[in-house]
Formats: structure tokens, sequence, C-alpha cells
């Protein structure tokens, strides 16, 4: 080999591996990226079915909170079996009940789409 091919590897190499460890760490960014979102939107669904939990808040809080559902289509199993089957008690049960059903038959349709 050689010194002009040498010195011709060695050029290509020093652009080569430095762009080489930064698309490796654009990819480890964007995964790693991509796990806090999907904590966070956890954590953000589970905060919404927490509230739904709690016997305190206003009826306005509530159908929020049984509207909220929608946005996480991953949970619409849960969400679904939940929706259906629980009891709820108060004067605004028939009001938040009616739109538990229309949150599990939204997530109904979302699936079969």
């Amino acid at each position: 080999m050689t010194l002009k091919k040498v010195a011709q590897v060695a050029a290509i190499l020093s652009v080569s591996v430095p762009l080489a460890a930064s698309a490796w760490s654009a990819v480890a960014y964007v995964r790693l990226r991509g796990r806090e979102v999907q904590r966070e939107r956890y954590q953000r669904f589970f905060e919404v079915m927490d509230n739904l939990g709690k016997p305190a808040g206003s009826v306005a809080s509530k159908m929020g909170a049984v509207y909220e559902p929608r946005k996480f289509p991953e949970y619409a199993d849960v969400i679904v079996r939940l929706f259906d089957q629980v009891d709820v008690d108060g004067q605004s049960a028939p009001m938040l009940k009616a739109e538990m059903s229309l949150t599990a038959d939204f997530l109904r349709r979302k699936a079969r789409s």
C-alpha cells in the first residue's frame, strides 16, 4: 500500500467514523425519547383514570375525565371493559354513564378502523 493510499483511507475514515457515531447517537436519542413519551402517556392515562376514581370533584371535571380516555386508544381494551362494567353513583350518574358509553363506543369504532 502506498503512502498516498494510506492517506486516502485515513481521510475517508476521519470523515465516516464521526458521521457513523453521530448517526448512532441520533438513533439512540430517538429511541430514548420514544420511551420517555410512552412513559409520559402512561402517567397521563393513569392520572385521568385516577381522577375518575376519586369521589370528590365537579361534574364537569368528571365529564372531562370520562372523555379524555379517547386520546389513549392503546388502552382501549381496559377502558371499554371498565366503562361497560363500572357502577356510577350520585345524581350525575346517568350523565356520566352516558358519556362512558359514548367513549367506549368511540374506542370500539376506532379499534375496528
